[in-house]
């Protein structure tokens, strides 16, 4: 069992900017365009997810301000995200990494002739491919995706770690509640004889959450389950502070939110797929063709909980729970 010191929050941009580094005559051009982590966040020193894509590009033979320039692009309103998939076209990069499907489906008839590499849910569900073995025209990626039986692990794990929860509630977007995760999560706490309470939100700004959180306090309940919505990510500090101020005990649909201070994450290794996300990309630098780069999915899964913040907000989590736990904050 990994132990790592507490990691303070990072830090937030307020709109698109697009940090375009030194170029060189034959460095290769990699355009990074995010829905959820801006500009600062996409860095190498950002947290150890992003660190890690960046080793792997390394350890691939590409180096920034040698032979690689990455150009960083973030927009987390999705009316502007067309727009800014045009601009991204029109530089012509060597490949474009987009994180989120949104993005990544707004890039896909612009960038048709530009190979594209995607961390996204479920790439076929999500019209990016019909087949993952072989994906259609440019785009490949990884999947984040553990399948809607990882709805039934998480209500397992807030049950033990409340053993008298009754009623749980769920912070989703409306699509992802009438989705095919949302009926998961419903019938999953159905069969754990769990009332699953939906707190929904329309847009993603701090003002939602403040709202969604004060609907909360109506209500009563004994857990919260977060959802899988990339959005969370853009305002993960603020939802920390939301849910600390409430004292619930919450599960986290992303790491970086429990490195932060929420209390627990399980689900796929965000650190083993941010290093696939590199191989692909350093693939198609070297020639390769995204129809030829099948679309992975995650073999890697882990339980990370905040034992710092259980302490604080009063939270006693099992011993049987720290020790099955591959990290542990403390």
């Amino acid at each position: 069992m990994k132990r790592r010191d507490f990691v303070g929050g990072l830090m937030l941009a307020t709109a698109m900017r697009p940090a375009v580094a030194q170029q060189t005559a034959k460095a290769k051009r990699l355009a990074y365009v995010s829905q959820a982590f801006n500009v600062a966040d996409q860095r190498a020193d950002a947290d150890r997810y992003h660190r890690a894509f960046y080793e792997e590009l390394n350890r691939r033979g590409y180096f920034e301000g040698q032979n690689l320039v990455t150009e960083h692009y973030f927009e987390a309103r999705p009316e502007r995200l067309a727009e800014l998939a045009r601009d991204v076209v029109g530089t012509r990069p060597d490949v474009i990494f987009a994180e989120g499907s949104l993005p990544t489906l707004v890039l896909k008839t612009p960038a048709t002739e530009i190979p594209v590499v995607t961390l996204a849910a479920d790439p076929i569900a999500q019209g990016l491919t019909q087949s993952l073995a072989h994906p259609d025209a440019n785009i490949t990626g990884t999947s984040a995706d553990a399948g809607i039986e990882l709805y039934g692990k998480l209500i397992e794990l807030l049950k033990e770690l409340e053993p008298k929860l009754s009623n749980v509630f769920c912070l989703a977007s409306e699509r992802l509640w009438k989705s095919q995760y949302g009926v998961a999560a419903q019938e999953a706490a159905k069969r754990a004889g769990i009332s699953l309470i939906p707190v929904l939100l329309t847009t993603f700004d701090e003002a939602a959450y403040e709202r969604a959180f004060k609907s909360m306090d109506q209500d009563r309940a004994d857990a919260l389950l977060v959802s899988f919505d990339g959005l969370h990510l853009v305002h993960r500090t603020a939802l920390v502070r939301l849910v600390a101020e409430r004292r619930l005990p919450a599960i986290f649909p992303f790491p970086i939110i429990v490195d932060i201070g929420g209390l627990m994450f399980y689900g796929a290794d965000y650190v083993d797929i941010y290093r696939r996300l590199a191989g692909q990309i350093a693939d198609i630098l070297k020639g390769a063709k995204p129809a030829d780069i099948p679309f992975q999915q995650p073999t890697k899964f882990e339980l990370v909980i905040n034992l710092k913040t259980a302490k604080a907000q009063g939270i006693d989590v099992p011993a049987t729970m720290l020790l099955r736990a591959d990290e542990v904050i403390e």
